[in-house]
């Protein structure tokens, strides 16, 4: 007779069984209703035999007793009951797997003690830790040995599913927090490559004049924000501006292979402190060295224009983002400065009364008879008038009809009044420098007891214009940063050395699209003093004062700067050439020179005669070529 499949049922047949027919055939029969199973954390029976009866005792003093002859500790849970009753002799293996199966019980091996539950205690619980630390706890389980049918494991995306005993579950929450900890002590890192499309990625260089700008590319920008250290985070992200020693480095007569490399007293040659030459240590971006501490490395790839990113997993979709708003493209913009020079005293001595007004500001230059009391040498813009200035004219106001002006200022230029000195055109981006520089350099040489130094001075005219375009709603507007220096050689002279003049203008600005800044203030002030004479006579002493003309004359230049930012577009025009390789020869000079006369047959001979044939058939036309598609642009896309 077979016991029924049911646990319940297997239980109850075999106490009735026992008590009718003697404990031997009711073990038997157990025996041979289940095999015995096999959990996770398996007990350390081995082969070892029990003997053991039982008299209406409680099931749980029944486990403890047989546990205890088998040497294992036990743990069990206080909702296990129930009576048992019988003789119990042979292996443990077939006996533990005999009691559990007759009253649904789950034993579970922690490696140092059994624990007994019942079925109905399995549960689930969820860990939130992230996709590697459940990586992690899986394979310390398995290694572990824990897992069976009973006692699962379940990662669905930063969740961990355990499903089994209660015991089991425990040891899961502490690789849990063993596998955070071992995360947050020494993380998974991951290297990322982000090419930029529009932006720089490693820091870009400008000499200006006498100062080295540092503008900072997204490598930086992104280092400063996850660096640890204060002074890294304020000044990385900066723009940074350093002048440039006037002193040129000298040589003290060791050669061109001496440049920064240290003497042998110790002192760097050419002033330097040896900062910067080979065998200085690197930073710590630039070794990839290893630091628990801050484990975050930012570095840029000038040969792919790319950032790399090595940082734990998680965060590689917040450098994504922000990689993603600070690579945009910026708006194109063509910046055009007229620097014009405004002859004041000519102004006065012709009589010139010449006043720019297009209803959004004017301006006068000169003083004519007729010109009316207050407007001499004056900006005039809706609502204010500027004073006059005894030093020169002061002129900053907006101009919106730029062409206006233009025309206006060549009617001046006709009768010599103004000149316009240089009208440079540069496309620059918005909130990127654009810089115009003309000047003129000379050393000065300084001779010392040992050596001798060159000091560099440098005279001439420097604008620095820094747009930003804004926009509201339909209206364009257009935020300037305007730098100027302006400079010149005198004719006074110190040592022996030129003395320079400078003058330096800095100003932020807001017009709107269309519009014209016009700044103005800087006066140059010169004397001149000359003679002229008749030949031979005018060298007679005393007497030749008689044939000598003496003229001193003084004058005084106005200059202003008028300076027209344009928004502009990236999009060529299409071209109407084929597409294809195309070479212009030079003009060799003989384009215009007329062609010579055809040569004239002699009169006494006759052109030849021609035999009458069939008239000749003309040939049909060519057909038109086919039309050449156009080249379409497309973007490269990033090597992944």
């Amino acid at each position: 007779m077979s016991l029924p499949k049911d646990p319940a049922a297997v239980r109850s047949a075999y106490l009735r069984r026992a008590a009718r027919i003697g404990v031997a055939a009711a073990v038997a029969a157990a025996l041979a209703a289940t095999a015995p199973q096999t959990y996770a954390g398996e007990v350390p029976l081995g082969a070892r035999n029990v003997d053991l009866t039982a008299r209406e005792q409680p099931i749980a003093q029944f486990l403890q007793n047989f546990y205890n002859q088998i040497g294992v500790p036990v743990v069990i849970s206080s909702q296990v009951t129930g009576t048992i009753n019988g003789v119990f002799r042979g292996p443990a293996t077939k006996i533990d797997a005999d009691i559990s199966k007759a009253f649904d019980l789950v034993t579970y091996y922690d490696g140092g003690a059994a624990y007994v539950y019942t079925a109905a205690q399995l549960s689930s619980r969820s860990f939130p830790i992230s996709g590697s630390a459940s990586r992690r706890v899986d394979r310390a389980a398995r290694q572990l040995g824990l897992l069976d049918n009973r006692n699962t494991l379940r990662a669905t995306g930063d969740m961990l599913v355990a499903t089994g005993a209660p015991r089991f579950l425990q040891q899961v929450d502490e690789l849990a927090r063993g596998g955070v900890q071992a995360e947050a002590a020494s993380p998974t890192l991951q290297y990322r490559v982000f090419y930029l499309r529009y932006g720089w990625a490693d820091d870009v260089n400008l000499t200006v004049g006498s100062r080295q700008v540092t503008i900072p590319g997204v490598a930086s920008i992104i280092r400063s924000l996850v660096s640890s250290d204060p002074n890294e985070r304020a000044g990385a992200a900066a723009r940074s501006e350093s002048p440039i020693p006037a002193a040129v480095q000298g040589l003290r007569g060791q050669g061109l292979a001496t440049l920064g490399t240290p003497n042998p007293g110790g002192a760097f040659y050419g002033g330097q402190d040896g900062q910067g030459t080979l065998g200085t240590p690197l930073a710590n971006e630039q070794t990839g060295v290893y630091s628990p501490q801050n484990p975050v490395r930012v570095q840029a790839d000038t040969r792919l224009n790319a950032v790399i990113v090595r940082d734990v997993a998680e965060r590689m979709s917040a450098y994504e983002e922000l990689v993603r708003a600070l690579d945009v493209e910026p708006q194109l913009l063509e910046v055009e400065a007229a620097i014009i020079d405004i002859d004041t005293t000519k102004a006065r001595d012709l009589g010139v009364n010449w006043r720019f007004d297009d209803g959004n500001g004017g301006i006068q230059f000169g003083r004519g008879p007729d010109a009316p009391a207050g407007l001499e040498d004056a900006n005039l813009v809706r609502g204010n008038t500027s004073p006059k200035s005894a030093a020169g004219l002061v002129a900053s106001t907006i101009i919106g009809n730029g062409d206006y002006f233009a025309a206006r200022l060549n009617a001046l230029e006709t009768e010599g009044v103004a000149r316009v000195v240089s009208r440079p055109q540069i496309v620059t981006l918005s909130n990127v420098e654009a810089v115009f520089e003309n000047s003129r350099d000379f050393y000065v040489r300084l001779a010392g007891e040992r050596d001798v130094d060159l000091f560099n001075v440098t005279a001439g005219t420097t604008l620095r214009v820094t747009p930003h375009v804004t926009r509201d709603g339909t209206q364009t507007r257009i935020r300037m940063l305007v730098s100027i220096e302006d400079g010149s050689l005198t004719n006074a002279s110190v040592d022996d050395i030129p003395v320079v003049r400078r003058a330096a203008l800095n100003t932020q600005a807001l017009i709107q699209e269309g519009q014209s800044l016009l700044l103005g203030g800087m006066t140059v002030q010169s004397d001149t003093t000359g003679s002229q004479k008749i030949p031979v006579l005018g060298n007679i002493p005393v007497l030749g004062n008689l044939f000598k003309v003496q003229s001193r004359s003084s004058g005084r230049i106005e200059r202003m700067f008028l300076i027209t930012p344009r928004l502009a577009s990236i999009a060529a025009p299409r071209s109407t050439t084929p597409a294809g390789l195309r070479y212009d020869a030079p003009a060799s000079g003989f384009e215009s020179a007329p062609l010579p006369a055809a040569p004239t047959l002699p009169s006494n001979r006759k052109p030849a005669k021609v035999a009458p044939g069939a008239p000749a058939q003309m040939l049909p036309p060519a057909p038109p070529p086919a039309p050449e598609p156009y080249g379409t642009m497309k973007p490269i896309p990033n090597p992944s």
